[in-house]
C-alpha cells in the first residue's frame, strides 16, 4: 500500500502490528513535519497529528509504548534536532529537549549537512545511540531527562 504522503528520509519504527513513519523529504526535497500509521493487519494508512519541526534523515524508536523520533536536520536553517515522542492513546506530540543523537556540546558547531541519521537501538526499553566521532554509545536515562 501507498503512503498518503509519500516520503524519503523519514524515521520510522513497528510495534506489533503498527509502524509509524514521520518526517522526512517530499518528491520535490520540501522537509516534512507529516506523521502516518501503518496497520498490517489491517493494510491500511492513517495520517497522524503532525510533528511540531519538520525532520529528514532521522531514526524512530518505540520505548514504554511511546513513538520517538530522533534527529537529525529539520526546518528551513536545516538545524540538528533532538527528540519528538509521540504518544498513540492521546495522539499528541511532545519534544524532549534533552534527548539528543549528537554531544550537546557539538549541536552548534556540526554542520547540519554533514549528519547522517542516528543508529539508535531499544533494549529493555532503555534508549541508546551511537555517536561516531567518539566511537562510543549513550544511554538515554527516561527518568533523569538525560
Amino acid at each position: 500500500m501507498l503512503m498518503n504522503v509519500p516520503s524519503c528520509l523519514f524515521g520510522k519504527a513497528s510495534l506489533g502490528e503498527l509502524a509509524i513513519f514521520s518526517g522526512g523529504c517530499d518528491s520535490q526535497g520540501k522537509i516534512l513535519s507529516s506523521a502516518e500509521l501503518y496497520n498490517s493487519e489491517t493494510g491500511t494508512w492513517r495520517t497522524l497529528r503532525s510533528m511540531n519541526k519538520q525532520r529528514k534523515m532521522c531514526s524512530g524508536v518505540f520505548i514504554v509504548g511511546m513513538f520517538n523520533v530522533i534527529g537529525v536536520i529539520g526546518g528551513a536553517d536545516s538545524k540538528l534536532l533532538t527528540c519528538a515522542e509521540y504518544d498513540l492513546a492521546s495522539e499528541t506530540w511532545s519534544e524532549i529537549s534533552n534527548m539528543s543523537p549528537v554531544r550537546p556540546n557539538l549541536m552548534n558547531d556540526v554542520p547540519a549537512t554533514s549528519a547522517a541519521s542516528p543508529v539508535v537501538t531499544v533494549v529493555s526499553n532503555q534508549l541508546y545511540t551511537a555517536d561516531y566521532a567518539e566511537m562510543s554509545v549513550r544511554k538515554y536515562e527516561k527518568h533523569k531527562k538525560a
